[in-house]
């Protein structure tokens, strides 16, 4: 074994390890390759720092990007802290090269389509054990959930898709049964499912160390889209401590939203996305109920697009959180032109995000 396979080796073995990755970046760099080294230091900065991607690290993977690429296979291949973390790749050809990606880089994050029927094949591979991200679309792996998460499948597992799955609530029951087994959990995404009010009363008893849910309806049908009741489930969860909390295109309505931030669970959240629910009839209550309330100390985002605003939504400028900095999008939103007009001249107009104005 040469001294850079020893160092994949070391790295692929302990993908959080950023101290390996530089002494790597400093060997390549005096071993003639001062281009990859640049690239696995910009990357960790940028990782560092939660940072876009700079231009110069862009340059250097357009430049280079054939050479550092897992070579031989389909699909994408996304960089990350200077290497190959992520893969986007049907499962068929997953299986065929899974050997060679398991040592080829510190590949943690996995985008699988295609899945259905290939789960016993999949679930045999050991070394997905390492995975912080699992991404399984447009499967209906329902049926085959156990078989996934059983007890020590997934022990480093950070953030799990399952994106338009045909996922009904009496499957979501079956994995929040199983959130035991994921005990490093902090996103999930079951957009695009039928699991209903009942589902997320299902979400709300269990992943107590969940930080980020998402559950936008990708245009499921109207009557498995989650309105009040869901709404009150989890507003009367006990484990449930949620920075992040993405409702899109659902059936909430002024009450579903009244009861939401009215709760006691929502005094975690930094972000709530409440776009396309219906909202507006009673703007003046819940702008009220925004200005009054203190169960929403933390949040820095509230993204309310696709809905609507009276006149009386004006006096959102007088919620404390807008001096604390927080944003709220309104674009998509009905708002008539006097409110337009004050939201501009507002103290706060940078944090009101409105539509461009139509050209005169």
């Amino acid at each position: 074994m040469t001294d850079a396979e020893r160092f994949l080796a070391a790295i692929v073995a302990n993908p959080d390890d950023d101290t390996l990755r530089l002494v790597y970046a400093d060997w390549l760099e005096e071993n003639g390759d001062a281009e990859r080294a640049e690239f696995i230091r910009l990357q960790i900065a940028e990782a560092q720092t939660r940072a876009p991607g700079s231009r110069r690290s862009m340059e250097l993977l357009e430049r280079n990007r054939k050479r550092w690429l897992i070579p031989g296979i389909p699909g994408s291949q996304v960089f990350r802290r200077g290497f190959v973390e992520y893969l986007h790749i049907s499962a068929d050809d997953f299986l065929k090269h899974e050997a060679m990606i398991e040592t080829a880089a510190p590949v943690v994050g996995l985008r699988l389509s295609v899945a259905a029927g290939r789960t016993s094949a999949l679930v045999n591979v050991g070394w997905l054990s390492r995975l912080r991200s699992l991404d399984i679309l447009n499967d209906g792996m329902g049926p085959r959930m156990r078989e996934w998460f059983r007890p020590g499948a997934f022990p480093n597992l950070r953030s799990l898709g399952l994106r338009n799955n045909r996922l009904w609530s009496d499957y979501v029951a079956i994995l929040v049964e199983l959130a035991p087994y994921l005990p490093k959990l902090e996103r999930l995404d079951l957009s695009g499912n039928p699991l209903g009010n009942e589902g997320l009363g299902h979400i709300a008893k269990g992943f107590s160390g969940l930080s980020e849910l998402v559950l936008a309806s990708d245009d499921v049908d109207e009557e498995y889209r989650i309105g009040l009741d869901g709404v009150a489930a989890f507003a009367r969860s006990t484990t449930l401590r949620l920075r992040t909390l993405i409702l899109d295109n659902q059936r909430l309505s002024d009450d579903g939203f009244l009861s939401l931030i009215r709760s006691s669970t929502a005094e975690s959240l930094v972000k709530l996305d409440v776009s396309r629910n219906g909202i507006g009839e009673r703007t003046a209550e819940w702008v009220e109920a925004l200005i009054d309330s203190s169960r929403l100390p933390l949040l820095q985002s509230l993204v309310f697009r696709g809905n609507a605003l009276t006149p009386d939504g004006i006096a959102i400028r007088r919620w404390g959180r807008l001096q604390a900095g927080c944003i709220i999008d309104l674009r998509g939103c009905r708002i008539g032109p006097k409110v337009r007009e004050i939201f501009e001249r507002s103290d706060f107009a940078d944090q009101l995000l409105l539509d461009e104005k139509e050209p005169a």
